[in-house]
């Protein structure tokens, strides 16, 4: 992805989200979109988390996030979708069920920005690969 031309964030109105909408890594929100593509490619899905104000964010983006090379690898093998956590536990009701028992036991208030892989079983025929 050329970083002049932006991803599936463009049209978000989060800051944080659009802060991300020029990376070369081909983030979409969480949504439909997202998960289908993941699902029809049999695609894992990568997630990242993170908020405008997390310092360990911003060294994410600017170390992985904007490089060429971590982004051609994340486009061939995941659906990277970015959600925003405003700080206060605010996430999509979908994100919420699925992680926030991962983060009660490991994220310990760093405010570490987080990117997990969760796989799609069902695009893999029950499998995890």
């Amino acid at each position: 992805m050329n970083k002049s031309v932006p991803n599936n964030l463009i049209n978000e109105t989060s800051p944080y989200l659009l802060q991300h909408a020029y990376n070369p890594v081909g983030w979409f929100p969480w949504c439909d979109e997202a998960l289908e593509k993941a699902k029809k490619e049999k695609k894992l899905i990568l997630v990242s988390i993170g908020y405008s104000a997390c310092h360990w964010c911003h060294v994410m983006e600017h170390e992985s996030f904007e490089n060429p090379d971590i982004a051609a690898i994340m486009n061939d093998n995941f659906v990277s979708i970015k959600v925003e956590d405003t700080g206060k536990g605010i996430r999509p009701e979908h994100i919420t069920r699925i992680f926030d028992p991962f983060f009660s036991t490991k994220d310990s208030g760093t405010g570490l920005g987080l990117a997990i892989v969760h796989n799609i079983i069902e695009a893999h025929d029950g499998k995890i690969t």
